[in-house]
């Protein structure tokens, strides 16, 4: 439910969207973009594996790509016992269109 939200409010921002709910899955279609995806939009905790472990993956690949990360988790909770990297955004649940754009925009330096 919270993936198809997100997916909607991308959309609206004017972004296409490639959205999966299997971690392992993510990283084989972010490794074989072409061109390779602008952002990451992660959820901390996944079925599998953590937000910040899909990143870590994909960043071995492709070092640098921004990234945002949400959670209903408190933000030092979950960058403490999760991993996350110190400088990703991070957008508390539950959030906005406009939060969701405020935390996009950082993340791609805009």
């Amino acid at each position: 439910m919270v993936r198809l939200l997100v997916r909607q409010m991308l959309e609206t921002l004017g972004f296409v969207v490639v959205d999966e709910a299997d971690p392992a899955i993510a990283i084989a279609i972010a490794l074989d973009a072409i061109p390779a995806f602008d952002l990451v939009v992660s959820d901390v905790v996944m079925p599998g594996m953590t937000g910040g472990e899909m990143v870590q993956r994909i960043h071995e690949a492709q070092p640098g790509l921004p990234v945002v990360f949400m959670s209903a988790y408190a933000p030092e909770k979950a960058y403490f016992e999760h991993g996350l990297p110190p400088s990703a955004p991070y957008l508390k649940k539950p959030f906005t269109r406009e939060g969701m754009a405020e935390k996009v925009n950082l993340a791609l330096g805009r």
